[in-house]
């Protein structure tokens, strides 16, 4: 699959909640899509390349869509809120923390190999910025620790769920899952590696290997049908990522801006609406509930203090923002 400048000019036609249906759409297709047999390391590569057509196009031509992109496109904390409150039956819900579309051809594969059927595949957004602390906030959470061991609090925004939040391996997770028929569990798992894996030798490659393994595993599965034991359960994310290291240098000027503003990360607090002074714009600030917010714009990197992370969130590019949502029917 490839997207073509003609097509890609197409999507920019209609408004906003439009355009960004179409583009949400394009990725769910592509990333749905199953990955061949074997190494998935040159196919996760080849998506991020297509994907990162659909970003250039924004970032050059049409940056001002990130403008409308929290109203046009579902969030996943509200996605949540409205699925958890329309259910009485017991239910669930994984976070699996900075999952992004690139797993999601794993999991659909393996699924029914576990004898698990997948209702529905669908993607939300992040909430803005990409990053943890926004989500938990989201979901009324002064942090994603809050979960651990049945520690919500009472303004928890899916009540009446048995909650942990751990960085714990899948069969010690299936054992501390109990009788109770409603859960939240928030996995720090890929979050993680990713930040293990962010420095220059490692990067893509070793996060891809590391997400086949795990998510094709027994002990993962093993869990998981655990949690959807008797109970529907739904799969998603905080928060996506970008392959960094895969991104386009930037010119030395651009560089120097975007270091000055974001040192090694993909976002800042921001105290007014300037950005820096290029054309196409290398950032943008956007009103979020975190506050005004500073953003790098597209698939850029740029020379910082111990080098540029080849892993990394919090930015707009849509591996970043773009996550996936999936519903598993309950096992008997």
């Amino acid at each position: 699959m490839s997207i073509s400048a003609t097509c890609l000019s197409d999507r920019l036609e209609g408004s906003a909640t439009e355009v960004w249906q179409s583009i949400s759409g394009e990725l769910l297709e592509l990333w749905s899509a199953p990955y061949p047999i074997g190494d998935i390391v040159p196919e996760v590569k080849r998506r991020d390349q297509i994907s990162g057509e659909l970003d250039l196009l924004i970032a050059s031509t049409a940056w001002e869509l990130w403008h409308e992109f929290q109203a046009a496109v579902p969030s996943t904390a509200s996605r949540l809120k409205g699925w958890w409150s329309t259910l009485s039956e017991p239910k669930a819900v994984l976070i699996l923390d900075a999952m992004s579309l690139r797993e999601l051809p794993i999991l659909m594969r393996e699924a029914p190999r576990h004898g698990l059927s997948i209702q529905s595949v669908d993607v939300t957004r992040s909430e803005l910025p990409a990053d943890t602390n926004a989500f938990a906030r989201a979901l009324n959470l002064p942090q994603r620790s809050s979960l651990e061991n049945n520690g919500k609090p009472s303004s928890f925004a899916l009540p009446h769920a048995h909650t942990e939040s751990v960085n714990q391996p899948w069969e010690d997770c299936a054992n501390r899952l109990g009788a109770h028929p409603n859960w939240v569990f928030w996995h720090h798992w890929p979050d993680a590696k990713l930040h293990e894996y962010s420095s220059a030798s490692y990067g893509i490659d070793a996060l891809a290997k590391e997400v086949a393994e795990q998510i094709s595993s027994h002990q993962f599965w093993v869990f998981l049908k655990r949690l959807a034991h008797g109970r529907r359960l739904v799969i998603t994310s905080d928060h996506g990522y970008a392959a960094s290291g895969l991104f386009t240098d930037s010119t030395q000027d651009q560089s120097n801006y975007l270091k000055d503003t974001m040192k090694s990360q993909r976002f800042a607090a921001a105290s007014n609406h300037s950005t820096g002074s290029f054309c196409p714009p290398v950032d943008m600030v956007m009103s979020t509930p975190s506050g005004l917010t500073r953003f790098a714009l597209g698939r850029r990197k740029w020379r910082s203090p111990g080098g540029y992370p080849t892993l990394v969130h919090g930015g707009l590019s849509l591996l970043e923002v773009v996550v996936p949502f999936v519903e598993i029917g309950g096992i008997q």
